[in-house]
């Protein structure tokens, strides 16, 4: 409350030749997130109007270059810590060591010792007493990285072992600033002129204050420049902001922690603090929370105490290694992998959520094959992603709901009763979508692949042959590079369509004409007609494929009872291709799909089952 009756914090302009030195050591605190400027965009905008810049400057030497505001804040230390404006002052300060190195390749040592732009840039960047960078980034390991590129001028950086990520990124924005430098400012005298320029007329305007957590609220409050911050940053912030100093490092271990988990996920765009947050939220709060500021506002709401925040701080770490499990695919309570083949293969991310909510419940195995299963009727039932978008937080607040020791049998009957869960018409509308999938058309390839992959390893289950026991992956493995996968075969091939109405070649281009086959067993084969490719099916690995011939005298009993099943809904036809089969197959294949994934159990209510569009 005491901060609210100081008098405003000051503000002054600070040229680029005095802000480093004036403002020594400058650190980047451990609340702030990690350098995270991109090249090909926030860099190259920056190198663009800087040259801009100085391209103008040739005619018209009174322009300035305000790159912005910065807020420093000082510490117990004397030092002071940068709350706004790390993006841009870290940035500038890989340029300025870029420009140094580039002055110590085209002069020699003597005559840089007379060269002005050079002796400020260097006392700009490292301190005279210990040579020592000015700028400085303990807590996101940086500082390292920044000394080693002054003192010899190269990214090849072996000595600091393998490097983080945001080490990383100032390496590759190093290496475009030298590049930059080298396409652009290829004389000595272009090079001491834009320096010039950079160091006089380059300025920051700089707003000082003496308490962290009024610091945090000003940077929280104003309109900033480049990359704009996300809630999750600034729950980072507000975290910091509210507990005790001497509780610092405890919360940035926590926080490392979770960010060393975040860079372990394969799909980057789920890696994020961002996504880690807002998923953990709407499994917390029930609600969608699209946008910066409702998310924001339901944490502080949520760690509104010390107590709260003690508490979130204690299982920030778990959570994050439960959300990088589950964004991987594995089971994050048993290490089973892969699960979720569905909502891995068509890249969803609404699943970790309910993953969040269900995390409590003893059967959370089931809640798993529930998750799976809804993904898949989303993405087959033709659903809008609004309205599955919508039923999550449902979903979500029902499972939170329920006791840990709750049934299979309660979580199915809570989650069809969550609003928006059960589809209309769901199992209609999926087989309905899959018998009308085309090869025709390259958009629909993957879910024709998916579908036959699931199809095809349930049947094999049954009889206990082919790659039945293997995840899913091993039935979706294309063949790559050389590397034998499985191959989606066409069994009319396209090259034969030429005596075939439209109606004929849409249906000889659905499903049911398709099947998956070992790529060693058929590369010299694809080429065949139906009757052809009899010999290469028959020796199938896989079950449904063998059913498109006549069954062996030597297949086992439980391969002869599952193949016996299927022909006698689809009799051999490879000898007489017809529209009516493969109709009939497409049909079959659909049916089996939905057998597969339990979607008639997921969708089919019993009569104590009460929608409730309000949960």
């Amino acid at each position: 409350m005491s901060s609210r009756n100081r008098k405003p914090p000051q503000s002054e302009d600070f040229a680029l030749s005095r802000l480093f030195k004036e403002n020594s050591p400058t650190i980047v605190p451990r609340w702030q997130r990690d350098y995270a400027w991109k090249p090909e965009d926030h860099v190259q905008k920056l190198l663009s109007d800087l040259d801009d810049f100085f391209q103008g400057s040739k005619t018209d030497k009174g322009k300035y270059y305000l790159l912005g505001q910065v807020i420093f804040v000082s510490n117990d230390d004397g030092e002071n810590e940068i709350v706004d404006g790390q993006q841009r002052l870290t940035t500038i300060f890989l340029l300025m060591t870029a420009l140094l190195n580039r002055f110590r390749t085209k002069m020699d040592p003597l005559n840089r010792l007379h060269s002005t732009p050079f002796a400020i840039l260097e006392t700009c960047l490292v301190d005279d007493a210990d040579g020592k960078v000015r700028l400085k980034s303990p807590f996101q390991e940086g500082t390292s990285v920044l000394q080693y590129l002054y003192e010899n001028g190269s990214t090849e950086i072996r000595t600091l072992g393998q490097l983080t990520q945001p080490q990383r990124n100032l390496r590759e924005v190093y290496e475009v600033m030298e590049e930059w430098i080298t396409d652009n400012l290829a004389n000595i005298d272009d090079l001491v002129e834009y320096t010039k320029l950079l160091l006089d007329k380059l300025y920051f305007t700089r707003l000082a204050i003496d308490d962290i957590p009024l610091a945090l609220d000003y940077f929280e409050k104003m309109n900033r420049r480049g990359l704009p911050l996300a809630a999750a940053d600034l729950l980072k912030n507000y975290l910091f902001s509210q507990i005790p100093q001497d509780n610092f490092d405890a919360l940035t271990i926590q926080w490392k922690a979770l960010t060393d988990e975040l860079d372990k996920v394969t799909r980057k765009s789920l890696g994020s603090t961002e996504s880690f947050i807002k998923s953990w939220a709407i499994a917390t709060s029930g609600t969608k929370l699209n946008g910066t500021e409702p998310l924001l506002k339901h944490w502080k709401t949520e760690l509104a105490n010390q107590e709260k925040i003690v508490e979130f701080q204690s299982k920030v770490r778990e959570m994050g290694e439960f959300y990088r499990k589950s964004a991987n695919g594995i089971n994050p309570i048993t290490d089973a992998s892969p699960i979720f083949e569905a909502v891995r293969y068509f890249n969803g991310s609404q699943h970790l959520s309910v993953l969040f909510a269900a995390k409590h419940l003893d059967e959370f195995d089931y809640v798993c094959d529930l998750v799976n299963q809804r993904f898949a009727a989303y993405t087959f039932a033709r659903e809008r992603t609004g309205s599955f978008e919508s039923m999550i937080p449902a979903w979500c607040k029902s499972l939170a709901a329920m006791p840990s020791n709750a049934s299979k049998q309660d979580i199915l009957k809570k989650s069809q009763a969550s609003n928006l869960f059960v589809i209309e018409n769901a199992l209609d509308s999926i087989e309905s979508f899959i018998t009308n999938l085309s090869y025709a058309k390259t958009s629909h390839h993957r879910k024709l692949r998916f579908v036959l992959a699931i199809a095809s390893k349930h049947l094999d289950i049954q009889g206990r042959c082919g790659d039945y026991s293997n995840d899913l992956s091993v039935y979706l493995k294309t063949v790559q590079k050389g590397v034998a996968g499985i191959d989606m075969d066409h069994v009319y091939g396209q090259t034969y369509f030429e005596d075939a109405s439209i109606e004929e070649q849409n249906v000889f281009n659905s499903i049911g004409a398709l099947t998956l086959v070992f790529s060693s067993d058929h590369r010299e084969n694809t080429m065949l007609k139906p009757a052809g490719k009899a010999p290469m099916y028959s020796q199938s690995r896989y079950v449904l494929t063998r059913s498109l011939t006549k069954i062996g005298d030597t297949e086992l009993p439980r391969i002869k009872e599952v193949l016996e099943g299927i022909q006698a809904e689809l009799p051999v036809s490879l000898e007489k291709w017809t529209t009516d089969f493969v109709s009939k197959r497409s049909k079959f294949i659909a049916k089996t799909f939905v057998e597969a994934l339990k979607l008639r159990e997921l969708f089919t209510l019993t009569e104590d089952v009460a929608i409730n569009p309000g949960n």
